[in-house]
């Protein structure tokens, strides 16, 4: 990871945001990443995403591609209990955790 962040520095990239499997969730955090839950769905409405969180600050919403909604929402740590309601609450809805890293000033 050091060796990716180095890389991306040369190349002038100064934010790197990365997809993490549940495994790998522990290891981002450890590397100074921040965490965000992304919530996505092509059959469900950004309001309907919305509709079912009570619990985390949202971050943002994107329609990705004129296709995809998707919510951000900002968790401290991962709440796979959280992301389990929306999967089987909302048929073809996804969640992924999403870790960022402002990696020219050390971390946000």
């Amino acid at each position: 990871m050091l060796l990716l962040e180095k890389r991306a520095l040369g190349h002038g990239i100064h934010h790197l945001g990365l997809g993490a499997v549940e495994t790998a969730e522990g290891l981002y955090a450890k590397l100074g990443y921040t965490g965000n839950l992304l919530i996505q769905s092509e059959k469900h409405s950004i309001e309907e995403l919305l509709a079912l969180n009570d619990k985390y600050p949202v971050v943002g919403t994107r329609v990705h591609d004129c296709t995809v909604n998707q919510v951000y929402l900002d968790l401290p740590s991962p709440d796979r209990e959280f992301r389990r309601m929306y999967e089987t609450t909302l048929h073809g809805c996804n969640t992924q955790m999403m870790f960022w890293k402002n990696i020219k000033n050390g971390g946000f």
